[in-house]
């Protein structure tokens, strides 16, 4: 179980590295004006952010149901 718990920490830092990038390319697209490229990404930024929050959550809620 181990391995999988690693893999899960390793796809969490790989959405919130994701998330990071899609919001400076938001802001980016932003500046310049194209509102509907920016909203693309801002929807990325805040699909990625999400989904590593609730794995974060499942791992915590694991760990304290192994205790």
């Amino acid at each position: 179980m181990e391995r999988v718990k690693e893999a899960i920490k390793g796809y969490i830092n790989h959405l919130q590295q994701s998330a990071a990038e899609s919001r400076k390319e938001s802001d980016k697209a932003y500046d310049n004006g194209d509102l509907g490229l920016s909203g693309y990404y801002r929807g990325q930024w805040i699909a990625n952010e999400g989904t590593a929050i609730a794995l974060t959550t499942i791992l915590s809620k694991y760990k304290e149901e192994e205790q």
